[in-house]
């Protein structure tokens, strides 16, 4: 059984897969973020924001060899 979201590729899930993610939607994202916020986590907001929106997505456009 999983114990952090990114043991169960629920840290990025809309990321590569071959980067740890799942490749699903936004919509996806949302609804787990829904889903999440019914619990008490740790707040990751600005870390989701910044890490896995911004640097992640751009960092994966500008390197021709990751997905």
């Amino acid at each position: 059984m999983a114990t952090h979201p990114h043991e169960a590729g629920l840290g990025w899930i809309t990321g590569p897969a071959a980067y740890g993610g799942r490749e699903l939607s936004r919509v996806h994202d949302m609804l787990y973020d829904a889903v999440e916020a019914e619990y008490d986590v740790p707040d990751t907001g600005t870390l989701s924001v910044i890490g896995l929106s911004m640097i992640g997505p751009t960092i994966s456009s500008r390197t021709p060899s990751l997905p």
